[in-house]
């Protein structure tokens, strides 16, 4: 029995030096921190501002249109975002990741 319970704890560990690298936030395999200038902008630009960032992880040339700010389920403040392209438009989801940081999560819709 006692060897089971052994077994069973590993499972159940986590590797806290990644939690600790990131300021301690949660961060998950689905999510993509975005840069801090991104970021930035998401923490302050207000409903339906536009920003054409000089680099994103969606390529260069792109214009993010911002969408009102919400408190999702896990208490982080999140934002939908417009993404359009040169191919076209797509909804995005950001949530903030950190104090300074904010990453693109999957919608859960």
């Amino acid at each position: 029995m006692s060897l089971f319970l052994v077994l069973l704890s590993g499972c159940t560990t986590f590797d806290t030096d990644k939690s600790s690298q990131d300021g301690g936030a949660w961060q998950s395999q689905e999510q993509r921190m975005l840069d801090e200038r991104i970021s930035s902008y998401l923490e302050g630009a207000g409903t339906g501002a536009v920003y054409q960032p000089d680099a994103s992880p969606w390529g260069s040339g792109v214009m993010l249109t911002v969408e009102e700010t919400y408190v999702a389920a896990s208490g982080r403040p999140c934002r939908q975002l417009q993404v359009t392209t040169g191919q076209g438009e797509r909804q995005v989801l950001a949530c903030r990741a950190n104090d300074t940081r904010w990453a693109e999560v999957r919608s859960l819709r």
